[in-house]
């Protein structure tokens, strides 16, 4: 299927408006093949339909800045850019740039994320420590206390 994006989108002899060809429409159709910014589950989700949740959301995003009204308000109006899109080759050409673009977003939103966890995950591993702690701290309690005791005791032999 990537290879039939590619070819498409490369071919130098389609314009950017052209109309997606029926033998790329019909290959896809006939082989069950998914498109990558759609999901493979028809109706997954009756706000997203069936298109990838984290593209919409990206582009939702980005329509959402050049609006200025919430992204979670333009998924609806994402959604219908993403139908349009899918028509001509220059839509898949934003489609394929926006996928990539999706994936690479939330490929660090992901690794942010296990880095806040694993900063969480330091005070649990000080708990596991703790009693050790702990336990040191009440030697060294103890052993000042002896030392003190030893002291008093020297003081009242050299005063007595």
């Amino acid at each position: 299927m990537k290879e039939l994006i590619d070819a498409w989108l490369t071919d130098p002899t389609a314009m950017s408006d052209d109309c997606v060809p029926l033998l790329v429409r019909d290959s896809i159709k006939w082989n069950r093949w998914v498109l990558p910014w759609r999901n493979g589950e028809r109706k997954l989700n009756n706000l997203y339909q069936n298109f990838n949740p984290i593209v919409v959301d990206f582009l939702a995003q980005e329509l959402a800045t050049k609006s200025k009204r919430s992204a979670q308000l333009e998924i609806t109006h994402a959604i219908a850019v993403m139908n349009t899109w899918e028509k001509t080759k220059g839509g898949w050409t934003n489609l394929m740039q926006r996928l990539s673009q999706a994936q690479s977003a939330e490929t660090q939103r992901l690794a942010q994320q296990k880095a806040i966890q694993t900063a969480h995950a330091a005070p649990n591993e000080l708990r596991a420590v703790l009693p050790e702690i702990r336990q040191a701290r009440r030697f060294t309690k103890t052993e000042f206390r002896s030392k003190e005791s030893a002291f008093r005791i020297e003081a009242c032999a050299a005063a007595g």
